[in-house]
Formats: C-alpha cells, sequence, structure tokens
C-alpha cells in the first residue's frame, strides 16, 4: 500500500510538471476590459466602456504596435479614455478592492499617466491629493493618497523600467494594502493604515487612461497601452504571475524529475501511521503548509515553487525567487 501510495504522489507530481504555462485563463469575471483592437468591441467589456475625452471615438487611435492584435497609442495630450459604467454612472464607486492590469509602452520621458482615478475631475493640489494612479518614465511609480497634510503623505510604490518595452503591469489594491506587479512579478508593496478606497472614490469618481489632472491643462500620456483589465477584487501573487502566462507572459518551468520515480519494486520507506496521515508529497510538507488564497503549493525547492493555481487559472507554474 505504502509503494501504490508513493507512485500516485510521484505521478500526481509529474503531472503537474507536465502542465503548460499555456493551460492557463484570464478570469472572465473582470468589471471591465479594453482589447483596444478596434471601435466595435475594443472599448467596451464587463459592465465598462471607454469613451474618448474628444466626444468622438473617430479620433482614437489603433496601432499595430501592439502587446495583442492591436493597441491604444497615446500622442501626449490629443486625447484621453474616460471609463465608466455602460449607463455612465461611475465604475469604481464603493469598490473596497481592485486589480487593474495592462501592457504598456513608453519611450521613457514623462510624465506618462498610464491610468488616474480621483473624486472628481478638479485638478489636484500639493499635499492634499487625492487620487489613485500609475505613472510611467524612467521607473513605474503607484501612488495612492488621500491627504490633508505632508504628515498624512503614503509612500509610493516603483520599479525601474526600460523605455521602448512592452510589460504587463498590475497593481493590487486592498482595503489596507497595495501592490506592484511588472511582468507577473512582485516589485514592491505598502500597508495602509487608512485611506480606504470607497473615501478616495467619492460618490462620482473619474477614471481616466491617458490623463492625470495635474495643472489645468493636466499631464498626459504618450506611447501605446493595451489589454487593459479592471476587476473588482485583489489578486494574490500567484494569479498574478498565472494572469501573466496566460496573456503569452515567459514563465519559467521546472523540468526536473521527482525522486520518487523509481521502479515498481522499490517500496517506501516504513513510516508510522500519523506520518501517512499528513504527508502531503514527497518533500514531507503537510497539508497544513503552503497555502494562500486561490492557490497551494504542489512542491517546495531552494530556487523555485511550484505552484498550483485553481481551475480559475488552471496552471502549474514554477516562480523563481532570489
Amino acid at each position: 500500500m505504502k509503494k501504490v501510495l508513493a507512485i500516485v504522489i510521484a505521478a500526481a507530481a509529474l503531472f503537474a510538471l507536465a502542465i503548460t504555462t499555456s493551460a492557463a485563463e484570464i478570469p472572465s469575471d473582470y468589471i471591465a476590459y479594453f482589447s483596444f483592437d478596434d471601435l466595435d468591441n475594443g472599448l467596451k467589456g464587463g459592465i465598462a466602456v471607454a469613451s474618448s475625452s474628444t466626444g468622438s471615438n473617430d479620433d482614437i487611435v489603433f496601432d499595430s504596435e501592439a502587446h495583442s492584435g492591436k493597441a491604444l497609442y497615446f500622442s501626449g495630450g490629443a486625447y484621453f479614455l474616460n471609463v465608466t459604467k455602460e449607463d455612465g454612472s461611475p465604475l469604481l464607486k464603493d469598490q473596497n478592492e481592485l486589480t487593474i492590469s495592462f501592457w504598456s509602452n513608453t519611450d521613457g520621458i514623462g510624465p506618462n499617466w498610464s491610468f488616474y482615478i480621483a473624486p472628481n475631475s478638479d485638478p489636484q493640489t500639493y499635499l492634499s491629493e487625492k487620487y489613485l494612479g500609475c505613472l510611467e518614465n524612467t521607473s513605474i511609480t503607484i501612488e495612492r493618497y488621500y491627504l490633508d497634510s505632508a504628515a498624512s503623505r503614503t509612500p509610493s510604490l516603483s520599479t525601474p523600467i526600460d523605455g521602448n518595452t512592452w510589460k504587463m503591469v498590475t497593481v493590487t489594491f486592498t482595503e489596507t494594502s497595495f501592490t506592484l506587479y511588472v511582468n507577473g512579478e512582485w516589485q514592491a508593496d505598502y500597508m495602509l493604515s487608512s485611506e480606504t478606497l470607497p473615501e478616495i472614490f467619492g460618490e462620482n469618481s473619474i477614471f481616466q487612461i491617458g490623463k492625470a489632472n495635474w495643472t489645468d491643462t493636466g499631464e498626459f500620456f504618450e506611447g501605446y497601452i493595451d489589454e487593459f483589465y479592471v476587476y473588482d477584487y485583489a489578486m494574490e501573487e500567484e494569479q498574478v504571475l498565472a494572469f501573466y502566462a496566460a496573456q503569452g507572459g515567459e514563465v519559467e518551468e521546472e523540468t526536473t524529475k521527482s525522486e520518487d520515480t523509481k521502479s515498481e519494486d522499490t517500496e517506501a520507506p516504513d513510516t508510522t501511521d500519523t506520518q501517512g496521515e499528513e504527508t502531503a508529497d514527497d518533500t514531507g510538507t503537510s497539508d497544513t503548509e503552503e497555502k494562500k488564497k486561490g492557490c497551494r503549493s504542489v512542491m517546495t525547492g531552494a530556487a523555485a515553487v511550484i505552484v498550483t493555481l485553481t481551475a480559475t487559472f488552471g496552471v502549474a507554474l514554477v516562480k523563481k525567487h532570489d
């Protein structure tokens, strides 16, 4: 019986390793999705629509320089997009969590605001800022502010980037934290003591792609944005990695075989009944260990952890750690 158990466990581990990242699927429970492929379908998805600030979507430029299909091109001030529900009401009212993810490509010269969410369209006032925003130049910087003085300023999240390169930017927001990922990899996070999302959004929030309301004229985005998603929950780290893989991102996979793949004549070593009940795999990892929301560790190692995600993503990945 012990021999059979060892073989079953080894086979299960190998089966998980054999699953490729191509099996990952993009979660369909988004509240907004914009492919930016065309006017008919590329500006609506979920419960949201995007429209040009000029009043005519015919002014929007779709370019074949894209991560997938076509991408939205911003020239740095000609227009930006307003995002709302289909009936024109604010998309994010009363939301306590969010995931915003998109692909972008800029020349590294800023300021380039990929998204900006604020209580209203008024220009921001230094040290009284109230908004969420993503700024790109030589770095990606995520800002989450609800300020009434310098003492209340929240640190921003930032990581260097290369110009003229496509990358997937993902930001998750909870009531107490926000986290930045680039190409599926964690970059930075921060725990909050205040500044809930409903406070920032208010009753009539605006959601802009391609512009932030600094100064009377605003600060815009120059470059390309593609495959823009918004979810009303905060993805976990492994979910973000699977999301990146599902969109064609390169994720390393483990190829080393388990040591348990021995001949059928090899008996497993004797263990007590208690050990047999608690062991989850050949590493000795307990069923109660290595768990996260929406995922479960299959195997551990010094250089990598294989993460088997729920059916929402349907993929086993190996995420390299420093």
